[in-house]
This record gives C-alpha cells, sequence and structure tokens, in this order.
C-alpha cells in the first residue's frame, strides 16, 4: 500500500499500529552522546511524544495558553522577556564583550554611511540588485522584478 496522508489518517481512525523508522535511535544516539545524555534525552522525548501526543510541543504551548488565559503575542512576549532573563544572568567573558561592542561600533558606522549616501530611486535599485544576480536584467526577469 502507498503512503499517504490520507492512509495514515485512515489508519489512526482504524486504531491501526503505524510503525515508523528513524535514522538516529536509541543505539545511534548513545554513540553521539560520549560524556552527556544530550542525544539520548532528545531521542526519549521524542519517543514519549509520539506515545502521548499531549507531550508534543505544540500540545504544551496550547495547554499554557488555556492555562494562563493569556494570547499568543502575550505568551510570546513574556517568553521572550523570559529569554532576556536568563541571557542577561549569565557572565559574559570580556574578550567577548569587547568583541561585541568593537561589532556594534562597526554596524552603527555602516548604518550612519548608507544613511548619508544619495538616495537612488527605487527601480534603479531593483535594477542594481538584478545585475548581482548574474547579468543586465539578472535572474529575476524584465525590470528587475521576480517573475514569481
Amino acid at each position: 500500500m502507498r503512503i499517504t496522508l490520507s492512509n495514515l489518517h485512515k489508519m489512526m481512525r482504524d486504531g491501526e499500529k503505524i510503525t515508523m523508522l528513524t535514522c538516529y535511535d536509541a543505539s545511534f544516539a548513545s554513540l553521539l552522546d560520549g560524556d552527556s545524555r544530550d542525544y539520548s534525552a532528545a531521542v526519549d522525548a521524542a519517543r514519549a511524544a509520539v506515545e502521548d501526543p499531549e507531550l508534543t510541543p505544540s500540545a504544551k504551548l496550547v495547554a499554557e495558553l488555556r492555562s494562563t488565559d493569556a494570547s499568543f503575542f502575550e505568551y510570546g512576549l513574556e517568553l521572550a522577556r523570559s529569554h532576556r532573563q536568563y541571557f542577561l544572568s549569565l557572565p559574559l567573558d570580556p574578550a567577548k564583550e569587547t568583541m561585541l561592542d568593537a561589532t556594534a561600533a562597526s554596524s552603527l558606522a555602516e548604518t550612519k554611511a548608507l544613511e548619508a549616501r544619495a538616495d537612488v530611486p527605487f527601480a534603479e535599485y531593483l535594477e542594481r540588485y538584478a545585475e548581482t544576480l548574474g547579468g543586465p536584467e539578472g535572474s529575476a526577469g524584465k525590470g528587475g522584478v521576480a517573475n514569481l
């Protein structure tokens, strides 16, 4: 039987077992683990999610949204804030901080230089961009606009 999404849905409705094969199973993960259990833990989590769909990331997200009565936007904003706090709490190597400061200064200088350049009409900008893609009209087609 050819495996299609419709066939898989029918098999699920009929309670039929579906055999899955992956190239990274527990034995392969244990080879990759080395001194940690990171790969094995990932395989274990994936196996658990297959056995219990409530453990999938999407199901956990829906449960969290329902339990907090938060909108997706509110949830995402709070998650971003918690990640920000986490990363701010980590110590920053002084050499890395110096490198990041230099990168930021360079980026700001480049932005300032770009803003100081004379404006180019948008059509000319598109034409120049198309030329960078491989020819007078580039691969984007006539007028520099992609033919999608």
